[in-house]
């Protein structure tokens, strides 16, 4: 085993590192990096509750860079890697790292991300302020980013920026209070970019500019995210794919987040998916959907008490094509049209609780949600859209037998065989 420890040469470092390797000796250190440095694949760097005023790199390395308890939320937001004075991205993974390069544990903080003259402005900007990834697929694990802002008026991913054929795998991260001009969140681009992000939340993004959005998906790039909640985002846009493709499932979109999927010139992409999602009391909304000469299946979704601008309808359909199955649109504003279609655009719905759309398994009345419980908007026993699914569609999730519930599908987001991945949140 070696060692690495606080030296007490930088005040700002308050922690002990260990590096666990195969039964080699002690070494001290006083910082990650070094500790990085200092290590080979399969190396695991511990890194104990502290403040490390530092960037780091892991130089295409195989190893783990973890905090001592993970799963403990105290103990993550007490590990904190903090780049305030650097100007520079905390943590970058630019050397082809894969899935056994992993960060896991940590607080990531204080990012201004690296330097760039992209766009089309060649205006000088920052990006990747939490995270940089570049042609790499590290996992990222248990972390939270939070406060980190790019800079310039084309500033790309405050929290984290994958470009270049980048596939991270984010899990059960919190994402907060990130800045960016395009992506607060995240900034995905380029055809092979592929990221998922799955069992976490993405909070209170945008609250330095209001204008900006969640996450900015361009030229060819996916994002995947499920099971993740959506809250307090007060962006100009949500989730915005320009020439890309989002796919949702599971997730809910709460308390402030004007828009969930904006679709920009992606018919050339595969379609984007939102399936078994929970939409619900937003406000100062554009569309929940704006497709725009894209494509967008709407898959057991709920979509209920979202308040948006009079001008704008629940989805909104520009030269796209939209398909909704299996869904519930209820209590909107304006509550009709649900479904707005210009400039040779079109919409197709079947057994869905929906306005404007008649035969085909579509009716609207009032669903009868429940308004209590961890499963809010769930069906309560008395609901029309129980068993209102397709023959042949059957639900995921085994109802209490008081329900009455069949086999046969339900609407709405706790419906379908996409409903089986509720039962482990």
């Amino acid at each position: 085993m070696r060692s690495f420890s606080d030296s007490g040469c930088r005040p700002r470092i308050f922690a002990t590192l260990v590096l666990l390797t195969a039964g080699i000796g002690n070494a001290l250190t006083d910082s990650i990096q070094d500790a990085i440095d200092d290590a080979a694949d399969g190396d695991t760097v511990w890194v104990d509750p502290g403040t490390y005023a530092e960037s780091i790199t892991f130089k295409g390395k195989g190893i783990v860079v973890s905090g001592r308890e993970p799963t403990d939320p105290e103990v993550v937001s007490a590990t904190v890697i903090d780049a305030s004075d650097l100007q520079r991205s905390v943590v970058r993974f630019s050397a082809g790292e894969g899935s056994g390069s992993v960060l896991r544990g940590l607080t990531i903080t204080g990012g201004a991300g690296t330097p760039h003259a992209w766009g089309e402005l060649g205006v000088p900007s920052t990006a990747g302020g939490g995270i940089l990834c570049r042609g790499s697929a590290p996992r990222i694990e248990y972390c939270v980013i939070r406060d980190n802002v790019v800079s310039g008026t084309e500033s790309y991913g405050g929290g984290a920026l994958c470009i270049d054929g980048a596939a991270p795998v984010f899990r059960a991260c919190a994402v907060r209070s990130n800045s960016g001009v395009r992506g607060s969140a995240f900034y995905l681009s380029g055809r092979g970019t592929h990221v998922t992000f799955e069992d976490g939340v993405i909070a209170d993004e945008c609250s330095r500019n209001r204008n900006a959005n969640i996450a900015y998906i361009v030229d060819g790039a996916v994002l995947e995210i499920s099971d993740t909640i959506l809250e307090r985002n007060p962006c100009l846009g949500g989730l915005i794919a320009n020439r890309g493709t989002i796919r949702a499932d599971r997730c809910i979109v709460r308390e402030g987040c004007p828009s969930f999927f904006l679709l920009f010139s992606s018919f050339e992409e595969p379609a984007s998916v939102a399936r078994n999602c929970l939409i619900h009391d937003n406000e100062r909304s554009r569309s929940v959907f704006f497709v725009d000469y894209s494509r967008l299946r709407i898959e057991n979704c709920t979509v209920v008490r979202n308040d948006a601008y009079s001008y704008y309808a629940p989805v909104d359909v520009h030269g796209g094509e939209v398909e909704i199955s299996h869904s519930i649109f209820w209590g909107n504003i304006p509550e009709v049209p649900v479904v707005r279609v210009t400039s040779g655009g079109s919409a197709v719905a079947d057994h869905s609780d929906i306005w404007g759309f008649w035969g085909d398994g579509n009716f609207y009345e009032d669903p009868l949600l429940t308004p209590w419980g961890p499963w809010s908007d769930a069906l309560l026993p008395d609901s029309p859209c129980i068993d209102a699914g397709a023959l042949g569609v059957e639900d995921g999730i085994d109802w209490p037998p008081r329900y009455g519930n069949g086999n046969r599908a339900d609407l709405g987001a706790y419906g379908g065989p996409g409903s089986a991945g509720w039962k482990r949140q």
